[in-house]
């Protein structure tokens, strides 16, 4: 009995740890984008960043926030369909930020935010700033 209460005293700070840790690395996974959209599609969006072109991958799980997205989403519930096209909520020249994770070598965007202004902000960077 004795060496079971010490074995999870142990046992118990080091799973607490290594749960710390493991949310730590996904976190650290998420990358965020902010540019101008420049080739929209239903299963892609390609973002200009800075100098640079940066392709992002799209499927249902992609979280998307737009003016006018809710009433969109609604309508299409209504009609039975399970949401709306990207292409319905963002298009090409509108400023956006893309929070991403890479997935086998590629971009998959997990948010896109319509936003006023793409900034001044070039390249990616850690979502966590």
């Amino acid at each position: 009995m004795h060496r079971m209460k010490s074995l999870r005293k142990c046992l118990v700070p080091a799973l607490v740890f290594a749960g710390l840790v493991a949310a730590r690395q996904v976190a650290a996974q998420t990358k965020s984008a902010r540019g101008t959209a420049k080739t929209v599609t239903d299963v892609s969006l390609t973002v200009k960043v800075g100098d640079k072109d940066m392709i992002f991958g799209v499927d249902a799980k992609t979280m998307v926030e737009a003016p006018g997205a809710g009433h969109q989403a609604r309508a299409a519930q209504a009609a039975g369909v399970s949401g709306i096209k990207l292409t319905n909520a963002i298009q090409s020249g509108q400023s956006v930020i893309v929070s991403y994770r890479e997935v086998n070598g590629k971009n998959l965007a997990t948010e896109i935010k319509r936003v006023s202004t793409a900034g001044s902000a070039t390249g990616s960077m850690p979502k966590d700033r």
